[in-house]
């Protein structure tokens, strides 16, 4: 090979990076009839989008493996104790549902170390799904190799693929005699009319049970709204590298979280002249509030503002 032949090579793999860099908008900017001018701002902008995305699987993808790995230390090195791995999550200021969620991602990471960028998109309860007990890792793996989103598509492969019933969760009893139940009117059901009574019990059973889904929620709705003030006790507040301070902050008006950024300690005192910013989106969910102004936190090396005064 001559030296032609190694930089011809050297600029094939450079042009191949740009193209993975590339991004191209899918949107159809002439159908809808987006002039030239905005269309470039708003392709723009989508780059913007497009780069941070990756950059931020790439980062909860060394978070989640750096995670693991300091559990590691502490339960295979002699140590073996989850208590301490505990104390020191705890220390870095880590929530234990924080730390299990991460954990769990960071499972799925190993099993698939092609899928990065999957399983850093995929949702919390999709996580948890995939990561039970119950699944093996080739259905895991199966369900990861397919990048499936939803936890219904998920569950069909797992019902298709799993012949081991066991592997399934299990019914609970009152599942297990209510199905019964109808099961045993509908077998000695001899006529159309006693048929669609069934149908029609059925048909209330599970309205009744909606209902009592429904209660269930607005009654974790409104324990979640009595610890709406541990969110102030625990003092959300920090300082960037420029003294901007930041603080999660609900607003009476919308009745959701924000997180606010105030330019002088002088403005936080006084809560004027307060910039809402984007990275924790207006949510009703104090939980998902916190999680994200905590992430960003943590992802910024803000320092606690408590800790300067």
């Amino acid at each position: 090979m001559n030296d032609l032949d190694i930089f011809k090579g050297i600029e094939d793999v450079i042009r191949e990076k740009k193209k993975e860099d590339e991004y191209n908008s899918s949107f159809d900017f002439e159908k809808f009839g987006v002039d030239e001018r905005n269309k470039k701002y708003i392709v723009e902008r989508e780059q913007i989008i497009f780069d941070n995305a990756k950059t931020y699987s790439s980062s909860l993808y060394q978070i989640c493996k750096a995670l693991g790995e300091i559990k590691s230390i502490f339960m295979n090195k002699g140590i073996e104790d989850e208590e301490t791995f505990a104390e020191w999550y705890r220390s870095a200021g880590l929530h234990k549902d924080k730390v299990s969620e991460l954990l769990k991602r960071n499972e799925l990471y190993m099993l698939a170390p092609d899928k990065i960028d999957y399983i850093s998109s995929l949702s919390i309860p999709a996580v948890k799904f995939l990561t039970r007990k119950q699944l093996d890792d080739e259905l895991k793996e199966k369900v990861l190799e397919l990048e499936l989103k939803k936890i219904e598509d998920m569950e069909e492969i797992v019902m298709s693929e799993n012949k081991d019933e066991s592997q399934l969760p299990k019914k609970t009893s009152f599942e297990t005699k209510t199905f019964k139940f109808y099961q045993k009117r509908i077998s000695k059901a001899t006529s159309l009319k006693e048929l669609v009574k069934e149908k029609n019990n059925i048909i209330d059973l599970i309205k009744s049970l909606n209902q009592l889904k429904k209660e269930i929620e607005d009654k974790e709705k409104e324990q979640e709204n009595e610890n709406n003030l541990s969110l102030f006790e625990e003092n959300y507040v920090f300082k960037d590298e420029l003294d901007r301070v930041y603080n999660l902050e609900f607003n009476n008006e919308t009745k959701k979280y924000e997180s606010v950024r105030y330019l002088t300690e002088e403005d936080y005192k006084e809560k004027s002249f307060g910039e809402v910013m984007n990275f924790v989106t207006p949510t009703e969910s104090i939980t998902l509030a916190k999680e994200k102004f905590l992430y960003a936190a943590n992802t910024l090396s803000w320092r606690k503002y408590k800790e300067e005064n």
